[in-house]
């Protein structure tokens, strides 16, 4: 019995670790555009009953571990979902987990953020956050740093402006 509920869960450990889709299928799948930075990633969504329609898509985060690159440093792909449709956001070597709302203001994520996640390895890191503009959803990227002292002894964080690196156009 010990040995069948093993055989069990390594089976669900392996199927949830693996992402069974291929990229020809998503090239081909003709719901999805890839286009270059500058214009919006094109989403169709499909009102599948259960699921949210277009205008109010349901937001999340799907980080998937790659594994680790030289000195351990893990290295995740970063998917935004809408409505269960993964759009790819980044592959980055950070360990990356979802922010609570209640910790926007912490970062000075702006108050219209639908959703936020935390990447961090090392002392150094970013902050994603999703911004409805219209018709897209706006990715924005804050890069982070551990503080140091300043020659007066003081501690000094530094801080960076947020960067838009991708929009994603609800159809």
């Amino acid at each position: 019995m010990k040995l069948f509920s093993l055989v069990i869960l390594a089976v669900l450990f392996i199927s949830c670790k693996f992402n069974f889709s291929t990229s020809d299928e998503r090239a081909t799948d003709n719901k999805t555009t890839v286009e270059s930075k500058d214009s919006p990633v094109k989403v169709k969504i499909e009102d599948k009953g259960n699921e949210s329609s277009g205008k109010n898509p349901q937001l999340d985060w799907e980080f998937v571990s790659k594994g680790n690159a030289e000195f351990d440093t893990p290295v995740t792909e970063v998917y935004l979902l809408i409505d269960k449709k993964k759009e790819m956001i980044m592959e980055e070597k950070l360990g990356f987990n979802k922010l609570d709302k209640e910790a926007f203001e912490t970062y000075k994520i702006p108050k219209d953020a639908l959703t936020a996640a935390y990447g961090w390895w090392a002392g150094w890191g970013m902050i994603l956050y999703v911004v409805r503009n219209g018709d897209n959803f706006d990715v924005y990227k804050i890069h982070l740093e551990e503080g140091y002292m300043d020659d007066k002894g003081e501690q000094v964080t530094p801080e960076f402006e947020p960067e838009k690196i991708k929009s994603v156009k609800v159809e």
